[in-house]
């Protein structure tokens, strides 16, 4: 979304919005965070975006079995 606070990250799926806040130049999540599989099984695609940046990725399969080898 443009316009997200400094600091902060949106990630849009088919299951709706999240935003979390960066610490530094990363953004880490747990191997039970249940917005890992809302990526992984998202619709066609999810987004990403940071203030007025944003980034359209696919919903490969690829992106499922880096989340399932992560666990």
């Amino acid at each position: 979304m443009p316009g997200a606070a400094p600091g902060s990250l949106v990630i849009r799926t088919s299951y709706g919005d999240t935003a979390r806040q960066t610490d530094g130049p990363g953004l880490r999540f747990g191997a039970g965070d249940p917005l890992l599989d809302q990526i992984a099984y998202s619709r066609g695609r999810f987004m990403l975006a940071s203030g007025a940046t944003e980034l359209v990725l696919p919903a490969w399969p690829e992106v499922q079995r880096v989340v399932e080898d992560c666990r």
